[in-house]
């Protein structure tokens, strides 16, 4: 009987334990999946939302089931509002996530369907960089990890309650604890949003979502930030930085707060820690060039170049400090990390990395205007009415994408939607889905940057130049979800329905506008060229999607293969395609971004075709494999570097590229990749005892350069 009495008792301990866990989990719900309470103190913010996105906004539709939802990108999240007046009090979700891309976006919508069986609408805001093949590709292996398709409801038959099984142990279970226990912690108080004064604590709030899915609302708190005056304060933390990555990361907030005498001191510190490092002494010169310590400035620039003999940033920031320039990039949210945004988008989000050049179509992917065409039959077929819209950029964010050489394909996009759009009514024998482009020259893009003499001043329609704020989202809502079929522009140029019938004209126009926004301010567009003219020197291979350069490499296998009818005939069809993009770019007005074709040629002849770029990872790992085995170890390491951007969450590939950085006796470039590897493998013995080997080899490096330099002196 004792023994009965303590099963039973065991039992009904676990049993009551885990009652309490599931109800705890349900009562903090930091997902918003169950959202029986809201209390201060409790679950007011919700900041393990913002971790799981693509978990939480899609369990929050299984549970709010909207009539509308708002589909998109981290623009359409912050800018677009689901209580705007517009949508008239109706249910409205928005379902938008940074860095999507059409595919997934195609795959958010059927879940959003299959979810609710009471949507209708939706509005679905599109970007220039979401139909990028190579983009889509590098996605879901490199920037969206919380991305699964096994958690959507991508078929009629599918449930929300297969929705919550995928996710159980987040919602309900052992780890629902840890995110409910941590959400309880991180509670802030209405004291406590009132006196931020640190981006720090800024980006903090700029990370909460509401139960709607809306994070614009959150980014009010720059508002009261730059009413303030942005501060950060003596250099006392509650988590001081334990290592130079965290030095490094203070050092870049002070920087973006103009507190360049702290951002000094971290950036010290962090070079203490640091390997050699290039890029801390840009950092330490730019922030002591602010100062206008142009010596110490100039010596730090030196110093990174000593470690980067090429670079030609340092080259241009060593010359403008001896003529003893400030820069004037205080602007905290215009300005950015001394370059603005759009060297970020040129670099990284119109362009997936040096290799992957904007095309609408990769080998062995769909087209990704293709999958436009299937959300268009898919939305036909589950009669939702769907309302597309093109969304808004600043005009320099424009700037920079002619700059780049990408405005052919900028304008291809917008008449291929068009096209896609009437063929899909045509197949249907019903009207289009209506488009609205916002993007251009008009008043809200044009709007004048805040004046450098008032840094913590707010723009009134944009946060910085790629994302818009509420007030322009607004605008676009109120015409957007009017049932007009007008098409011709207001007097504030902002927004045009396209048609067949119009967009050739628009596109005109566009271009006309932007020649006179260059006119006007041309202080400013010099600025953005000088800023993207080191990146076209050092890390360009071409804008378009490389026709050119694939005509060349044919040309070049056909050499190896002794065939020099089928090499010349390639070398003419290259020259034929180049031609013809110079005379586009000619005519459009903006710059050709393509090698010399004739460079091209003369290499290609000698023997010194660059490697062409492969269709997937595996490709480029292959291609790895065969250097290594020939004794390319440097070749190996640039390919296995390209197979990890495309590839999914691959130890084995972090291990081969460091133990090839290994046989380099790059052993700190070999120990970050072993660590990485563990990270996604962490009981994985073969890359523990090369950390182990890579840390011993780095440590007596270093013991050996300083006993060396000892006896120097």
């Amino acid at each position: 009987m004792k023994e009965r009495r303590f099963v039973y008792g065991f039992l009904g301990t676990v049993l009551a334990g885990t009652a309490l866990a599931v109800l705890a989990n349900v009562l903090v719900d930091p997902f918003y999946r169950f959202d029986l309470v809201t209390a201060a103190g409790v679950n007011a913010q919700r900041y393990e939302f913002s971790s799981n996105i693509r978990m939480g906004k899609a369990g929050a539709i299984c549970a709010r089931k909207p009539a509308i939802v708002i589909l998109g990108s981290s623009r359409a999240e912050v800018g677009l509002n689901p209580r705007a007046p517009a949508f008239r009090g109706a249910t409205v979700y928005n379902l938008a996530m940074p860095g999507t891309g059409i595919g997934e976006m195609l795959d958010t919508f059927r879940h959003a369907v299959h979810a609710s069986p009471e949507l209708s609408q939706a509005v679905i805001a599109l970007d220039f960089f979401m139909f990028n093949a190579h983009r889509e590709a590098v996605l879901f292996g490199t920037e969206v990890f919380d991305f699964d398709r096994q958690r959507l409801l991508l078929h009629p038959s599918d449930t929300c309650l297969d929705n919550f099984r995928e996710d159980w142990q987040r919602l309900v279970g052992g780890k629902g604890l840890v995110y409910s226990f941590r959400t309880l912690m991180s509670q802030k108080s209405d004291v406590e949003r009132n006196q931020v004064d640190t981006l720090e604590k800024a980006a903090w709030w700029m990370a909460l979502y509401d139960k709607d899915g809306f994070r614009g609302s959150s980014y009010r708190i720059l508002e009261a930030v730059a009413l303030g005056g942005l501060d950060v304060g003596p250099h006392v933390h509650d988590d001081p930085p334990r290592d130079w990555v965290s030095y490094q990361a203070w050092g870049d907030l002070h920087v973006k707060a103009g507190a360049y005498a702290k951002a000094i001191e971290d950036f010290s510190q962090a070079l203490k820690g640091s390997p050699p490092n290039a890029a801390l002494y840009f950092r330490r010169g730019s922030a002591r060039q602010q100062l206008g310590d142009f010596e110490a400035a100039i010596q730090d620039y030196r110093l990174g170049l000593g470690i980067e003999p090429d670079n030609s940033v340092l080259k241009q920031l060593v010359e403008s400090a001896e003529r003893k320039e400030v820069s004037s990039s205080r602007r905290i949210l215009f300005e950015g990390d001394n370059a603005g945004q759009e060297i970020e988008y040129v670099k990284r989000i119109w362009r997936s990395g040096k290799e992957h050049r904007y095309c609408f179509q990769k080998p062995g992917q769909p087209d990704t205007l293709e999958v436009f065409r299937d959300m268009l039959r898919f939305a036909r077929n589950s009669r939702i009415d769907v309302r597309f819209v093109i969304n808004p950029e600043h005009a320099r964010m424009l700037i920079a994408l002619q700059e780049t050489g990408l405005w052919p394909q900028y304008e291809d996009w917008k008449r291929n939607l068009v096209r896609v759009l009437v063929e899909e009514a045509s197949d249907a024998k019903a009207p289009p889905f209506p488009i609205w482009d916002f993007s251009g020259f008009n008043t809200i893009t044009t709007e004048k940057s805040p004046p450098l003499s008032r840094p913590h001043e707010l723009a009134r329609w944009f946060w910085e130049p790629a994302h818009f704020r509420e007030e322009a989202g607004t605008l676009m809502l109120s015409k957007v979800m009017q049932n007009s079929s007008e098409a011709t522009v207001g007097a504030d140029g902002f927004g045009i329905l396209l048609s067949s019938s119009n967009v050739d004209d628009w596109l005109v126009r566009t271009r006309e506008a932007g020649l006179r926004y260059r006119a006007t301010h041309a202080d400013e567009v010099a600025v953005l060229k000088s800023r993207l003219a080191p990146v076209f020197a050092d890390d360009w291979t071409g804008a378009n999607c490389g026709d050119e350069a694939k005509a060349v490499s044919n040309g070049a296998l056909a050499l190896k293969d002794g065939d020099l009818a089928a090499a010349e005939q390639a070398f003419q069809v290259a020259r034929q395609l180049a031609e013809r993009n110079q005379q586009r770019s000619k005519d459009l007005g903006v710059p050709y971004r393509e090698p010399d074709i004739d460079s091209l040629i003369t290499d290609a002849r000698a023997g010194r075709m660059a490697d062409e770029p492969l269709d997937n990872w595996q490709a480029y790992q292959e291609r790895a494999n065969a250097k290594l085995a020939r004794g390319d170890v440097s070749g190996a390491i640039m390919d296995l570097t390209a197979a990890l951007r495309d590839s999914p969450p691959n130890p084995a590939l972090f291990f081969l590229r460091g133990s090839a950085k290994l046989r380099l006796k790059d052993w700190n470039g070999g120990a970050a990749d072993f660590e990485a590897g563990l990270r996604l493998d962490p009981g994985n013995e073969p890359l523990k005892a090369l950390l182990r080997q890579a840390k011993l080899a780095a440590g007596d490096s270093m013991g050996q350069e300083a006993t060396s330099g000892t006896k120097s002196r």
